[in-house]
């Protein structure tokens, strides 16, 4: 689960991303967040956190985002129950093919040049 918050200033802190809780199909995360009263930047300020569940049965799920424990953000997902394939290379061979031949030709090429040099 990726969740961002978006400060309205550069003067607050997260000091603690919380632990996250599962009971039956609630998922929720207590975070601690503080806010600066000395001089900050006036911008919007993300900041992200990826929560780990595991591979989660099959169901529809709330999730409770809370900050010292007031609930701040519900919503509900549903998961299929099926691990998502990792891709154990990229899926961009239009990008990686031609640096595997890239390395090869200059492998090839180099061990050409040592073989010259020993002649």
């Amino acid at each position: 689960m990726n969740v961002t918050i978006w400060f309205s200033s550069s003067g607050y802190q997260v000091r603690d991303l919380g632990t996250p809780h599962i009971v039956g199909n609630n998922m929720s995360v207590d975070v601690a967040v503080w806010d600066w009263t000395g001089l900050d930047a006036q911008v919007m300020t993300p900041k992200s956190h990826m929560y780990c569940f595991g591979n989660l049965p099959a169901a529809q799920y709330l999730f409770i985002f809370k900050a010292r424990d007031s609930s701040i953000k519900n919503f509900t997902f549903t998961a299929s129950g099926t691990p998502e394939k990792t891709a154990i290379f990229p899926t961009h061979y239009y990008i990686i093919a031609p640096l595997i031949v890239i390395a090869g030709v200059i492998s090839i090429s180099y061990l050409e040049l040592r073989k010259k040099k020993q002649n």
